[in-house]
């Protein structure tokens, strides 16, 4: 694995909302392996300290290591798959270790797995057969079905041709501070801080609409997001990683309200409700669980539909004072966890 010096901000260490979008990839790549074609369920990033309980920053331009394996690969109660994976990610030589994850992905009943794709792909001869018997299958067992999911990609090829002009491979949106205020206006983004130019996530730039609002201390922290086409995961759907780094930036805005010091979240996990879909603005809610303790917050928040009836993801999250900084670093007492 070897980080790019588009995913640092300092151009010295990753960010930590790239690592989460770069682990989740492994992992699933890793899931894929085990021959479990699944969508991710859950993702949890716990960043290594150093013996002075300083966070270890990932370095940009150096090669490093993930060693990974199952857990767990089991059947569903609905005739689905889940695999449970987990790993390390180290420097090259496997000495300074940087994080620790682990992922839960859900192979849904029906989904050809891996082995079988490559089966249908051996028996057809070529990818453009393969694709079309795995879309005739696919009708008939639900053609209402299949019909939406081809509207849905349309729909999202269409977007990127009105904005481009023509159909091409992108990685992020051009001119992508004009959308940005044109979203912002659209959705009255005055009341937000715009975060399109502050993520802690810098490779999603150019991805990723997001918003957040004046924080009131004690009280969640509020905001908007929307996924663009260069965020997608799985088809017409945002991508797991991002999903996670979107909710960690945010955590990460309220405890440096919250704490005011130098801190680090020693423990990040988001759990995948369902598929979230692109170019569709939603909110993001983070606030505090609980009180652990003067030096530590627990921290919960979601990623809902504007009407607050569809939860795609939950966070849970522990934050701490950085060691150098305990002495000053004070939490607040209340609990604002009901008013997400």
């Amino acid at each position: 694995l070897h980080f790019l010096p588009s995913t640092s901000s300092d151009s010295r260490t990753v960010s930590s909302g790239a690592v989460a979008a770069a682990v989740d990839e492994i992992l699933s790549d890793m899931a894929w392996r085990l021959d479990c074609a699944g969508f991710t369920a859950s993702l949890t990033i716990q960043p290594c300290v150093d013996h002075a309980g300083n966070n270890i920053a990932v370095p940009v331009a150096k090669t490093l290591r993930y060693i990974g394996e199952a857990n767990s690969i089991q059947k569903t109660s609905k005739g689905g798959m889940k695999c449970c994976v987990f790993g390390t990610l180290s420097s090259a030589d496997g000495a300074t270790v940087y994080a620790r994850a682990s992922a839960v992905f859900v192979q849904p009943a029906g989904v050809p797995t891996p082995s079988e794709l490559e089966h249908k792909l051996k028996v057809a001869g070529s990818q453009e057969e393969a694709n079309a018997i795995y879309v005739a299958d696919a009708e008939a067992k639900d053609a209402v079905l299949q019909r939406t999911r081809e509207h849905l990609r349309l729909a999202a090829l269409e977007t990127m041709r009105a904005s481009l002009g023509a159909l091409r491979f992108v990685t992020h949106l051009p001119n992508f501070e004009t959308s940005y205020a044109q979203w912002a206006g659209e959705h009255c983004c005055g009341r937000f801080h715009a975060t399109n130019c502050a993520l802690d996530v810098p490779e999603l730039n150019g991805k990723v609409f997001m918003a957040l609002s004046e924080h009131v201390s004690g009280a969640p922290l509020l905001g908007i997001v929307k996924f663009s086409a260069c965020a997608q995961g799985p088809p017409s759907s945002a991508h797991g990683g991002s999903r996670f780094a979107v909710l960690q930036h945010a955590a990460m805005q309220l405890c440096r309200a919250e704490i005011g010091t130098p801190f680090f979240l020693d423990m990040c996990e988001v759990k995948m409700k369902a598929q979230l879909p692109l170019d569709v603005t939603i909110k993001v809610e983070v606030g505090l669980a609980r009180e652990k303790s003067g030096t530590c917050l627990m921290l919960e928040g979601r990623l809902v539909d504007l009407e607050g009836k569809v939860v795609y993801d939950i966070l849970t999250a522990t934050a701490r004072c950085a060691p150098a900084t305990i002495e000053t670093c004070s939490t607040p007492t209340m609990v604002a966890s009901s008013r997400l």
